[in-house]
């Protein structure tokens, strides 16, 4: 179902970090007690309506959809007053498919699936800039630490990886994107803040399936 996807380039993927520091700061109170261990047992995730699976650790919670619409009205917040084009609406108002997260009081680490759904073909550049104009009012600083283009399953991908230094968010961010036309699916990951979640990142990461 999900084929042909393309243009992409060497800019990184900002809408991943803005989407996590949000689901971040929602989480940052919650801690039920589960545990990371390098003995981690995974499962598999799968969407066959956007034909995409990944495997991720057993004991990570699945968030409701209630929370999950929760997202959308934070980035609402930050965005008040400003003036929003038909991209950046839809952009600002998708909910995540699906959130897997380890609940910590200081690192959230989750994984998160979104598919943006555009009135129109929508440039890689043009979305970075939608990514960026939210990252900045959302308050956060980020450095990038690497922005590579990667082949999963025969599809065409962007990886981004940044490092957010300050506040519920912090730690090594990543981003899977996948690109066609309107049609834009994003895996973001982290925030991961050592050796062992950072791990369990690459494993999800290595374990994505994205059908022909």
């Amino acid at each position: 179902m999900v084929n042909c996807y393309k243009g992409l380039t060497k800019m990184m993927k900002l809408e991943y970090f803005v989407a996590m520091g949000f689901m971040a700061i929602l989480l940052y109170e919650i801690n039920q007690g589960f545990s990371q261990t390098n003995d981690t047992q995974f499962t598999t995730y799968e969407n066959k309506e956007l034909g995409i699976s990944f495997q991720y650790p057993s004991n990570w919670l699945e968030m409701n959809e209630e929370f999950r619409k929760q997202i959308p009205e934070f980035m609402r917040q930050a965005l008040n007053g400003q003036n929003l084009t038909s991209n950046e609406k839809v952009y600002a108002e998708a909910v995540p498919v699906v959130y897997f997260i380890l609940p910590a009081t200081n690192n959230p680490l989750g994984v998160t699936l979104v598919n943006y759904k555009f009135p129109s073909s929508i440039s890689v550049d043009e979305f970075n800039q939608i990514g960026l104009k939210f990252l900045k009012a959302s308050g956060y600083n980020a450095n990038i630490l690497e922005n590579t283009n990667t082949t999963i399953s025969n599809n065409l991908a962007n990886k981004g990886v940044i490092k957010i230094d300050e506040g519920p968010a912090r730690g090594i961010s990543t981003s899977i994107t996948f690109f066609n036309e309107d049609d834009v699916i994003s895996l973001q990951l982290g925030p991961s803040n050592n050796v062992a979640q950072s791990s369990v990142i690459n494993k999800i990461i290595e374990s994505i399936k994205i059908n022909n």
